[in-house]
């Protein structure tokens, strides 16, 4: 049976992949009511046709590849009703109840589904509180405009996604086009690695990371609200989320937004490196070479400048060239058989983040005056080859 916990809330997630569906099962494992919101209706169909469950493999508890064979595939399952809204369709579930499914095989080559679960009523017309941003960054502004008929009027709004930016610019959104919402922003960045398996709605669940997680003040005036006082909108959603079993920590936004810099750092060379060569993680310094011989380092270079110009001119020991190098070469060879999402976007013809990773790197290096040839470039060419795509 589920775990409860002693308050239970109400989380809606958008962007319903590896990540989405990762903290989607923590959250109802911890017995909190989850809003599934996917974009397309044929997914939301495909979620029914499944028996309405996700499904978990925690792949990284096993030493070896043969152990899978005895591995539960943890499930949380409940009939849903559906809303459509503005092309997006989102399940209500309560995920109350808890099912497995179990792995056969090592390959996965057969699961045996657990049986249905009792249909659970649900309050279709609850406003949404708290939510889980997933999705692309490309993809949010579109996605939270699609369900903000529905918002209410002081959600709670949770990024952990690539990139940085968005934030300001959902800000900007709200005040523009919806000034009875005001929201309050909490920031993450992760380190757990999922993955998809071949069965739909379960994700392997590769390795485990921590989560970082902090309240972004978009002013001066929102940073008393930093504070652990009572009755702070945000503070339920940052106690729940520290209390899932998924090793997430509430940090100062200083820190945060240092863990975030050198994130970006780190897919600004790997993800549009991988993209241009079509390859894998462990090969992006050998294929950097066949496009500039000194595009690497150079790279590495230009970031450690804009991030110290961007900060008066102080030098973090994160932010030198040497390191932000080491960084990267230590994440690739980490996940040196994996394919960047970049990489997999432009070959499936898809938009990708370079908007939201160089982009944010070429903006910040013209509001301060600084040199970003190679992040330009970058960038330029990301934007070139998803146009031929397009064209072809």
């Amino acid at each position: 049976m589920a775990e409860l916990s002693t308050r239970r809330s109400h989380y809606h997630i958008l962007g319903v992949g590896s990540i989405g569906t990762l903290l989607a099962y923590h959250l109802a494992k911890k017995g909190h009511k989850v809003t599934l919101i996917f974009k397309r209706p044929s997914k939301t169909q495909d979620f029914i046709a499944n028996g309405n469950k996700i499904g978990l493999v925690e792949s990284y508890k096993l030493k070896t590849l043969a152990s899978l064979a005895s591995q539960e595939v943890k499930s949380s399952s409940t009939l849903l009703n559906v809303k459509y809204q503005n092309g997006y369709k989102s399940l209500t579930s309560n995920f109350s109840n808890e099912s497995s499914l179990f792995l056969k095989t090592p390959d996965y080559s057969s699961i045996e589904k657990a049986p249905d679960i009792q249909k659970g009523e649900q309050n279709n017309e609850d406003l949404i509180q708290k939510l889980i941003i997933t999705t692309k960054a490309h993809q949010t502004l579109e996605a939270i405009d699609c369900v903000s008929s529905k918002l209410s009027s002081t959600p709670t709004f949770i990024f952990i996604q690539n990139g940085m930016g968005i934030v300001n610019e959902v800000s900007d959104f709200f005040v523009s086009k919806h000034k009875s919402i005001n929201p309050f922003y909490v920031l993450g960045t992760t380190t757990h690695g999922a993955m998809p398996t071949k069965f739909p709605f379960v994700y392997n669940h590769t390795g485990f990371g921590s989560t970082f997680i902090s309240y972004y003040p978009l002013k001066k005036k929102d940073s008393d609200l930093c504070t652990d006082s009572v009755g702070n909108p945000y503070l339920g959603c940052i106690n729940d989320l520290i209390n899932l079993d998924l090793s997430i920590l509430n940090i100062p936004h200083e820190e945060l937004y240092e863990k975030l810099l050198i994130k970006l750092s780190v897919s600004a060379v790997l993800n549009p490196i991988t993209a241009l060569m079509q390859c894998k993680n462990g090969d992006v310094y050998i294929k950097a070479k066949d496009i500039d011989p000194d595009l690497f380092t150079n790279m590495c270079k230009e970031i450690s400048e804009i991030y110290r110009l961007a900060h008066n001119g102080k030098q973090y020991t994160w932010s030198s060239s040497e390191n932000i190098q080491k960084n990267i070469l230590n994440v690739a060879n980490l996940t040196q058989n994996n394919y960047s999402s970049m990489c997999m976007d432009l070959l499936n013809g898809n938009s990708t983040e370079i908007d939201y990773i160089n982009g944010y790197l070429v903006n910040l290096a013209k509001r301060y005056n600084i040199d970003s040839k190679f992040n330009t470039m970058m960038y330029n060419q990301i934007k070139n080859y998803k146009a031929k795509i397009k064209t072809v």
